[in-house]
């Protein structure tokens, strides 16, 4: 059993693999590929993947449990010798590094691209052979012409594709054309700016969407039952108690129903929807889909040719529209804010007078002041009124007359 096994999932089980270390044309550091030799050599069928490492969550360590897959085993045999029994049990193992690699075609074109585009190969015409004896890797492509035998035709036809030819004989001459080279590279942009998956496409909106009222964001959420509603297997469990049940799902779905589960067959919540007045417009979000589109190409390309590349995407496609749109969002935004802190202040000075007037907001005390003030006003009479808006300055008050007499009088 070989030290250290890693999980790989590979193009074709019957393919004959081999992993090689080639400098990456970003970041000019030794990265491994994987060349896959089909049986049976097709001229479009790629050669070279990407190596892709999917890490495992630190927090959350697993393992990998490889078995062969065969049928169930039988019985052990008493008259088994143990040393075939020792040998089935080897077939099965168990990985403690539970990362997984993907292996995902990648266009040579771009491993090739650094030297091609170089000052010493991009002047003068040269044939193919020559120009990977003058490649820094000359020996591992050497090996590569040599375990993949399509490989060489899938080379000459990509660089056909950004380069100028002129015939040499039997040989053809290759040298670097920049417009082919930019043309291809635009195209796919734009490409994948508009393949991008709906993940994405959604994330894009909601973040260029314009607030609605006080809010920088519009959710509505549709809670969604199946038909015929939910049983819930707690509430009769008691009464299943004398029956015996020998469905599998059904205990399952009990056994969930008491660790508080849900069905996860049976959907809660629908997706985010945003209006459609408060969605970005169509050159827009495609502008913003094609500065993630380049965003990902920088992966690929060296530094030289990716802002060149970014350069004439801006001139093709402008940027000042959305940094504009931009502009206009953040005050939207700002203003959004705005009102919606004066919105919370308005709504805490309110729960304060609440508080302190035992429930009741100063409004409505006042209110229920002026209410009564009406009631007693139309319990009194007439003559009472009229005597009330009599003048009474200068007049003696009635307790005036009935002092107690002064003794030394």
């Amino acid at each position: 059993m070989a030290g250290n096994p890693k999980v790989f999932i590979l193009p074709d089980s019957k393919d004959t693999t081999t992993i090689l270390t080639l400098t990456h044309p970003s970041t000019n550091l030794p990265t491994r590929y994987l060349l896959s030799t089909p049986p049976s050599s097709t001229p479009n069928t790629p050669f070279i993947y990407e190596i892709l490492k999917v890490s495992n969550p630190a927090y959350a360590p697993r393992s990998w449990l490889i078995t062969p897959d065969t049928p169930p085993p039988s019985l052990p045999d008493p008259d088994q010798k143990e040393s075939e029994s020792e040998e089935e049990e080897e077939k099965s193992q168990v990985i403690k590094d539970a990362h997984i690699f993907l292996t995902t075609p990648i266009d040579p074109l771009y491993l090739l691209l650094p030297h091609v585009s170089s000052k010493t190969s991009s002047r003068n015409f040269l044939s193919f052979d020559d120009l990977l004896e003058s490649h820094p890797e000359s020996n591992k492509w050497s090996r590569i012409l040599n375990i993949t035998p399509q490989a060489s035709k899938i080379l000459q036809s990509r660089l056909l594709s950004i380069c100028d030819t002129v015939s040499a004989g039997d040989e053809e001459m290759f040298r670097l054309n920049q417009d082919k080279l930019y043309q291809l590279l635009i195209s796919r942009v734009e490409a994948v700016a508009k393949s991008l998956p709906t993940s994405l496409t959604k994330h894009i909106s909601k973040k260029l969407s314009k607030p609605i009222g006080t809010q920088s964001t519009w959710k509505r959420r549709v809670e969604t039952k199946p038909a015929g509603g939910v049983i819930n297997d707690a509430n009769i469990e008691e009464e299943d108690e004398d029956q015996p049940d020998t469905n599998p799902d059904s205990q399952l779905r009990r056994e969930a129903s008491k660790l508080n589960l849900q069905d996860a067959d049976t959907p809660m919540e629908a997706e985010e929807v945003i209006p459609e007045d408060l969605l970005p417009p169509e050159e827009i979000q495609y502008l913003c889909q094609l500065s993630h589109s380049l965003q990902f190409f920088q992966n690929y390309l060296p530094r030289e040719i990716y802002s060149c590349l970014s350069g004439r995407l801006d001139i093709l496609h402008p940027q000042e529209p959305l940094e504009k749109y931009i502009e206009e969002l953040k005050s939207l935004r700002a203003a959004a804010n705005a009102a919606l802190d004066f919105s919370m202040s308005h709504s805490k000075r309110t729960l304060e007078d609440l508080e302190a007037g035992g429930g009741t907001s100063k409004e409505e005390i006042e209110r229920e002041k002026k209410r009564k003030k009406k009631e007693e006003d139309a319990k009194t009479s007439t003559a009472v009124k009229k005597l009330a808006k009599v003048d009474t300055s200068g007049m003696m008050k009635m307790t005036s007359f009935f002092k107690k007499k002064d003794p030394k009088t």
